[in-house]
C-alpha cells in the first residue's frame, strides 16, 4: 500500500496534467460526447499503465497528451486524426525533452524544501539518507551500487548508481558542512551536460521524540536544461537518487514547496 501510495503522490502532476489535456483534447474532437469520455479514460489508464509498469517510458504521457490536445485544436477531418495525434506527439515530445533548447533557452534554477516527520532514532536516519555515512546496504536507495573515498580529499567520495538501464550513474559527492548525526549539506557533481546538473542538498534532522525525527532538507540546482526541469517537475521529485525524503520509509507527515525559475533569481513558487 505505502508503494503504490508513493506511486501516486510521485506521478500526481504528471497524472493531473494528462487528465486534463487528454478531457479536452476529446472534447475538440468528439464534443461532449461518450466518445470523448471514453478518450479522457484511456489517456489516464495509459498514464498509469506507462509510469507504473515502464518508467523509463513515462515522459510519452505528457507527450501524447498534449499532442491529443493540439490534434482537437486543429480542423482536420477524422480519419486523418490517428496520424495527426502521432505527429503531433512526437513533436510535442520534441518541444518538452528535445536538446534543441539546451543552449537557445536559459537555464532554469530549482529549488525543492521538504519537510517530514520520520520514524527512527537520528543516528538511523543520518546513515539512511546521507551517502557514504554508513554502508550501502543501510543507504535507503538500493541503486546505490558502491562507493569509495577520494584517498587526496577526506570531504570527497565517489558514487556510483545503476540505472533502470543497466548503466552506471557515477556522482562526485563534495561534504561542505557535516555536524553528523544533525546537519549535513553537500554537493553531488556529474559529467553530463556540462555540470549543469550539479546539485547542493542540505539535509537537517531534528529529534521530537524517543524513535521520531523532523526532517528537513533544501535542494537547488541552477542552469538546469529545460528539458530536465519539465522532467524533475512532472516527477515531482527533483533526483530520486539524491533526495530520500521524496521516498524514505515510515513516513508520518510530508510537506513539498518548489521553486522554478529562469537565472539564480526567484520569481515564481509552486
Amino acid at each position: 500500500m505505502g508503494h503504490v501510495l508513493t506511486f501516486f503522490q510521485s506521478q500526481a502532476r504528471r497524472i493531473l496534467f494528462v487528465c486534463g489535456m487528454g478531457s479536452l483534447g476529446s472534447i475538440l474532437i468528439a464534443g461532449p460526447t461518450a466518445m470523448a469520455a471514453g478518450l479522457a479514460i484511456g489517456a489516464i489508464w495509459l498514464v498509469i499503465f506507462l509510469c507504473y509498469t515502464m518508467p523509463r517510458l513515462r515522459t510519452a504521457s505528457e507527450s501524447i497528451a498534449l499532442g491529443l490536445f493540439l490534434t482537437g485544436l486543429l480542423p482536420v477531418p477524422n480519419h486523418v486524426v490517428p496520424a495527426s495525434l502521432v505527429g503531433l506527439s512526437f513533436l510535442s515530445h520534441w518541444l518538452l525533452y528535445g536538446p534543441w533548447a539546451d543552449r537557445l533557452v536559459p537555464g532554469i534554477s530549482l529549488i525543492v524544501d521538504r519537510q517530514a516527520t520520520i520514524a527512527g532514532r537520528p543516528d538511523e536516519i543520518w546513515s539512511a539518507l546521507i551517502p557514504a555515512a554508513s554502508t550501502r546496504d543501510r543507504y535507503w536507495n538500493n541503486a546505490l551500487v558502491d562507493f569509495c573515498a577520494d584517498p587526496d580529499d577526506e570531504d570527497t567520495t565517489y558514487l556510483r548508481f545503476k540505472q533502470p538501464s543497466g548503466l552506471m550513474d557515477e556522482v562526485t559527492l563534495t561534504f561542505l558542512e557535516v555536524i553528523p548525526g544533525k546537519y549535513c549539506k553537500f554537493m553531488l557533481e556529474r559529467g553530463e551536460f556540462h555540470d549543469r546538473n550539479d546539485v547542493t542538498l542540505a539535509i537537517t534532522i531534528d529529534q521530537t521524540g524517543p524513535r521520531e525525527c523532523r526532517v528537513s532538507s533544501h535542494l537547488e540546482q541552477h542552469d538546469l536544461p529545460p528539458r530536465m526541469a519539465f522532467a524533475r517537475w512532472f516527477d515531482n521529485c527533483p533526483d530520486d537518487k539524491i533526495d530520500g525524503l521524496a521516498v524514505a520509509r515510515n513516513i508520518a507527515q510530508s510537506h513539498v514547496k518548489w521553486t522554478m525559475f529562469f537565472g539564480r533569481t526567484p520569481v515564481h513558487s509552486a
